[in-house]
């Protein structure tokens, strides 16, 4: 079992990947592997929109984005996690999402019965404007779906008002571990089917 986990922020020991972190210790513990990608140290070139994915099922930039196509596919649960910047996503995760097009477009090609697998989103804010998550969960949202991933309401964890907090509450970090526990479980009953 394996679940390919994406880290959005630049900073390795920020707030969201912190959350991350603890959110798939429980994973771990469950001896399912994490597979960890960190978009900012990815060489990822944006989508040019050239069309080869739409009749092959290749993207005509070669760069670390192949690795990461491996991982979605051999995934049986995908995690993300992200700060929020200007009320979206970093630029380096949305290239990573963006290139995911070449799913969309083989899944249009062969549309199979697809393979239902968990999703998870974290994300965090510095701000506490309302509705700062928003654009951030429509983005997440419609790549979940396009990929074939299960994401409900209940399958995300947001913390906004960091710049107030100065540090993830220890409130936040119990309820992640008991998500996490969660997640780790509905991977392993999906696994058993």
């Amino acid at each position: 079992m394996k679940i390919a986990a994406i880290f959005g922020s630049p900073n390795t020991r920020g707030s969201s990947s912190e959350l991350h972190e603890i959110f798939l210790s429980a994973s771990e513990r469950a001896g399912i592997t994490v597979m960890r990608i960190h978009a900012y140290q990815s060489n990822i070139m944006p989508c040019t929109d050239c069309g080869i994915c739409r009749t092959e099922n290749r993207c005509i930039h070669d760069d670390d984005m192949n690795e990461v196509y491996e991982h979605i596919r051999s995934a049986d649960a995908l995690t993300i996690s992200s700060p929020v910047y200007f009320s979206s996503l970093p630029g380096p995760l949305k290239n990573l999402i963006d290139r995911c097009q070449l799913f969309w477009e083989a899944r249009k090609r062969n549309p199979n019965p697809p393979r239902k697998r968990p999703a998870y989103f974290l994300a965090t804010a510095g701000s506490l404007y309302p509705q700062v998550f928003s654009p951030s969960l429509t983005i997440i949202r419609h790549f979940y779906n396009s990929l074939d991933f299960v994401f409900n309401e209940k399958d995300f964890f947001l913390l906004a008002g960091l710049d107030k907090l100065g540090t993830v509450p220890k409130e936040s970090r119990e309820k992640l571990v008991l998500a996490g526990n969660d997640f780790a479980q509905t991977i392993m009953n999906v696994f058993e089917k």
